[in-house]
């Protein structure tokens, strides 16, 4: 399958598009000049989803998109799960997304599968290689997630909120699934915070095998740390390669109750809760203390500039947020904890809840956090 994948991404550059807010939408020859009716109508369709998925993520409305999707996947709170997969770069909006073949399946379904590249001005990289299908309802066509298929083949263990799908041979343990059950619960429960659907909980050996059960035979969003896994907050699932992530497990709630939230505060409650990199909050407390004795004159306010730290032992950004989040609890508990998600993800807005809401003003921010992980680091 890799080589075939690769041929097409060698011959299908040469062919070029229009752009689309950006996006270039790309076919191939085949599917061009097809003869076959239903091909071409699923490919005009296909064409329109992404353009309205691209007007929908300038305009931050999604109706443009949902109405493309089938009901059985959205009466269970389910449309585009390849969506979300790219956070800093998501699929359909960047780049070149070529589609290469379409074809049939089972039970009338089809298969459209496709490839993202993205290109500066020395090379051109793939950054997703994924699948969908598609199927007639009425007269149109609706799209159906590869998940919807694929989930038929994993083996399926519920909770009270969570539902998980595992492949046969991992060695999935029930007592984890329910300790992450019961930290969820009470998390949830502790900061009041509720829930229209159960979370999904995919999880595969590793992070490649979890994301191709969403239909991904390439994603950049790759790992092989058996710590790696995300959340998809549109969709209300987790992809991990562990039974009890409780990182991603945090996000699942907050994320979900306040989508708008800074995500300093996003990560640094993950953090908080659950530690990151395979560390708890503590042991990236001390690592955070390390880089103020390496670097005594650094600027810990600039939260923008934080990723210039990260290595891969310690991210100060989320350590960070979660300082912010223990003082926090500290000076006010639960309730002033969720007064710093009631402001939005804008540095105007960050600093303004730090100073409102904790009482540290810009200007005392670095000083603040050097002391304050002098006097926790324990």
């Amino acid at each position: 399958m890799k080589k075939i994948v690769w041929i097409v991404v060698v011959s299908l550059l040469l062919f070029n598009a229009p752009p689309i807010f950006g996006q270039k939408i790309t076919f191939s020859p085949d599917i061009l000049s097809t003869n076959d009716a239903e091909i071409a109508a699923i490919r005009d369709t296909w064409s329109s989803y992404i353009k309205d998925c691209v007007k929908s993520y300038k305009t931050k409305d999604r109706s443009f998109r949902l109405s493309y999707w089938n009901d059985l996947e959205k009466d269970n709170g389910f449309s585009d799960m390849l969506i979300d997969n790219m956070s800093a770069f998501p699929i359909y909006f960047y780049g070149e997304l070529i589609t290469f073949n379409i074809d049939t399946v089972e039970n009338g379904f089809y298969r459209i599968r496709s490839m993202v590249i993205q290109s500066d001005s020395i090379s051109k990289n793939v950054t997703g290689v994924f699948s969908l299908y598609a199927k007639k309802e009425n007269s149109s066509y609706k799209f159906y997630n590869y998940f919807f298929l694929e989930k038929s083949h994993l083996n399926l263990f519920t909770t009270k909120h969570l539902d998980y799908y595992y492949p046969s041979d991992y060695a999935f343990d029930p007592k984890e699934a329910e300790n992450a059950e019961n930290f969820y619960s009470k998390l949830s429960d502790k900061y009041k915070c509720s829930f229209k659907n159960k979370l999904t909980y995919i999880i595969g050996n590793n992070l490649d095998d979890a994301n191709r059960y969403i239909g991904f035979d390439f994603s950049q969003k790759r790992s092989s740390s058996k710590s790696a896994g995300y959340f998809c907050y549109s969709n209300n699932f987790i992809l991990s390669c562990q039974v009890n992530h409780k990182h991603e497990i945090v996000h699942s709630i907050f994320i979900t109750n306040y989508p708008s939230a800074p995500l300093l505060f996003q990560e640094g409650i993950a953090t908080f809760y659950a530690g990151t990199i395979g560390k708890d909050y503590r042991s990236h407390l001390s690592l955070l203390s390390e880089i103020i004795k390496n670097s005594p004159n650094i600027d810990l306010s600039n939260f923008g500039e934080l990723h210039k730290l990260t290595n891969n032992y310690t991210n100060p950004f989320y350590t960070i947020g979660a300082i912010f989040i223990e003082y926090a609890l500290e000076i006010g508990g639960n309730d002033k904890v969720l007064a710093l998600f009631n402001y939005s993800d804008t540095s105007e807005e960050i600093y303004k809840a730090i100073e409102t809401e904790l009482g540290i003003k810009k200007s005392q921010i670095s000083s603040f956090l050097k002391d304050y992980v002098k006097r926790h680091n324990f």
